[in-house]
Parts: structure tokens; sequence; C-alpha cells
């Protein structure tokens, strides 16, 4: 990623999976995204289809320590209180600042829980409409933005990979929420 004065937002997602006992595969996905000066997108993965809830949430504090994004989306529809309070914990006791309160206006992302009402092949369709015109770039010094790479070449089929639209779901969540910080700013934009 380039250096932070030259980006206008990052942001943070996580479609998480359901764990070591998934038996489709899936995988716990964070994808950060940053949006540069000129509008160029720059992704970055860290997945895995075998950590368990609270190994997601450790690792995902560990990235937003790193990563310092201005907002944290996280797909709740099936975890919904789950994460939420797991998030909501570790991070209290790691003394990692998550605001989950708007009017909160101390320094650290904004947590957002997603829920989603339309399918995974609707929402990463709709979102690589702008990105047709963009330039993308793929950052490899995340761990695993090639396996992020491959899911999006293989969406939506899949090839073997039953969990393929994991990492795009997470981009497409970063994608979302870099919109609404940019258009809504102080709202939801951790304080400077």
């Amino acid at each position: 990623f380039p250096p932070s004065r030259e980006l206008v937002v990052k942001t943070l997602a996580l479609d998480p999976s359901k764990g070591k006992s998934d038996r489709r595969g899936d995988y716990s996905a964070y994808v950060g995204l940053a949006i540069d000066r000129e509008g160029t997108i720059y992704l970055g993965a860290d997945m895995s289809n075998t950590r368990d809830a609270l190994r997601i949430v450790q690792d995902g504090l560990n990235i937003i320590q790193k990563w310092k994004p201005d907002g944290f989306a996280v797909e709740t529809n099936a975890f919904a209180e789950l994460f939420g309070l797991l998030f909501k914990t570790e991070s209290e006791q790691q003394q990692i600042h998550l605001r989950f309160d708007p009017a909160d206006n101390r320094d650290g992302p904004m947590f957002l829980p997603v829920e989603h009402y339309q399918s995974k092949v609707g929402r990463i369709r709709e979102w690589s409409k702008p990105l047709g015109y963009r330039k993308v770039k793929f950052v490899r010094s995340w761990p695993q933005t090639q396996l992020l790479l491959d899911q999006f070449m293989m969406f939506p089929t899949g090839g073997n990979d039953p969990g393929v639209d994991d990492g795009p779901d997470s981009a497409q969540m970063s994608y979302a929420i870099a919109q609404d910080i940019m258009k809504h700013g102080s709202k939801l934009v951790r304080s400077r």
C-alpha cells in the first residue's frame, strides 16, 4: 500500500467462516482496501479456512492495529451477536479501540456490522461495475492477496474451491464502506 498520506480512505472487511468445523471449506476473509487521491484502489487479503471464531477475532484485531483502517465491516448475517460480542470483548481486553457507537469520537475504526439481503453473486457483480473504469492494484505484502486474486478470477463458478466468493465478498464490503466514509466523512471516520 502507498503511504497513508497519499490515501483518501482505508477500510477493512471480514466475511467470517463457520470456523474449523465448516465442511464446505469457506474462508474467514479479511480484505483491506485503500483508495488514493487519483482513485486507484488497492486490495490486500488475509484469508484462512482453518480459524475458529476466537482466532478470527484475534487475527482481525492484529490487522486493525497494523493497518489502522478508517472503518471495519463485518458480515453478521449468520453470526450477528457472536462476532459483535467477541470483537467488543477482545478489543476491550487488549485495549484496542474500536468504535461501536458513532457518537464515540475517540481514535479507532468504526465497527460496522453488515447484514446482507442480496445474494453474494449479485453484490459482487454489482461492485465490479465501478472497478471496470478504475485502476486496481493487488498488494502482495498481505499474506493471501494471491488467493484473493485467484478467487476473483474463478468467481462465480469457483472451480473446486467452495469458498471462492469469500474474498470477493469482503472486498465488496470494504469498497462499500469506503464509499460511505468518503460520502459521509465525519460520521464514520475515526478522529485524526
